[in-house]
């Protein structure tokens, strides 16, 4: 056992009484040996700090990290400061890992002779569920020209942070962009390229979890546009080292500005100059959208009903978001 490297398993946390529990059921089941496990309190204020001192007394694994509240991103980068093993993932407070999480993706970049593994995941809606990606493929592994054009077109592998398994490496001079929203797309595409090859496979070892209360729920607020900065970075990185690329990037826009759209549904009279805006860059980009076969049937339909105008994506969305409840 002392011949394996080390693993950081970082969890940040913020006011997650109640939560927190569940996802450390899985985090200390763990099937890895050598695991050490960073809890970041981010300035919680409803006791869930101290259930982190408590857990890092009861298990040797675990260190508890007090911070100042400074949000997502300055807490994972406070993890990485603080995590001494050769690879890092990440688990958020509120969502659940299965136990053998860590071990396969640890044999994925061992077997594949990679710096970066990622699985599949479930995602948790309040009255249902269903898995991000297909489940009946193989393991595989992605160069990262294909892994950042897929992601463009929302395929294989996902941008967050957590679901991978990283080289510690990868971190060397990188930080997530702190005081910003959607701070795992801002940095995919630096890590990809970094990395140059990744493996993936079709397991959902990870359950995210959405809450009525999460970022991907709610009305529309000004750090919504955080979104578009992320995807703007994502976008202009990798069209840097792939111009080729530059379609599938346009796209990624498009899917973004569709994204923050959604936040506008019956939106305030103060809002709709932003929603007017977003439209518009849907609207310009229609054509090389709607004639693109990777573009997901979803997205395009989207597109349609920017087209037809604010009555017909609003309605559109609110049909679909209560069928996924």
């Amino acid at each position: 056992m002392d011949t394996l490297p080390l693993i950081s398993l970082i969890v940040p946390v913020y006011n997650m009484m109640g939560l927190l529990e569940k996802c450390m059921e899985g985090v200390l089941a763990q099937t890895y040996p050598r695991l050490e496990i960073i809890l970041v309190d981010d300035g919680a204020t409803d006791g869930s700090g101290a259930l982190c001192d408590a857990y890092a007394e009861s298990d040797s694994r675990v260190q508890a990290v007090h911070r100042e509240n400074g949000g997502l991103s300055a807490a994972k980068n406070t993890g990485l400061l603080h995590a001494t093993g050769e690879y890092v993932t990440f688990v958020d407070a509120d969502d659940r890992i299965e136990p053998d999480y860590t071990q396969t993706l640890y044999d994925l970049c061992i077997r594949h002779q990679v710096p970066l593994a990622a699985c599949n995941h479930h995602i948790i809606y309040p009255r249902q569920r269903s898995t991000r990606f297909p489940v009946g493929e193989e393991e595989c592994t992605l160069e990262a020209p294909e892994a950042l054009e897929n992601v463009c077109y929302q395929q294989k592998p996902d941008v967050s942070s957590w679901g991978k398994l990283y080289a510690a490496s990868l971190f060397d001079g990188l930080r997530f962009p702190e005081g910003q929203i959607y701070e795992d797309t801002a940095v995919f595409a630096d890590i990809m390229l970094r990395a140059g090859r990744m493996a993936y496979t079709p397991r959902p070892l990870y359950h995210y979890i959405l809450r009525s209360d999460s970022l991907s729920h709610g009305a529309y607020h000004r750090t919504r546009m955080d979104y578009i900065a992320s995807v703007r970075r994502l976008c202009d990185t990798l069209q840097s080292q792939y111009p080729q690329l530059e379609q599938a990037a346009l796209c990624r826009r498009v899917f973004a500005a569709l994204s923050v759209r959604r936040y506008l549904v019956g939106c305030a009279k103060e809002h709709k100059p932003v929603r007017k805006e977003l439209e518009s860059y849907v609207k310009k980009n229609a054509r090389t959208v709607l004639g693109n076969p990777r573009v997901p049937k979803r997205d395009k339909i989207a597109v349609l009903a920017v087209l037809a105008g604010p009555w017909a994506y609003d309605l559109l969305w609110r049909v679909y978001a209560g069928r996924r409840g």
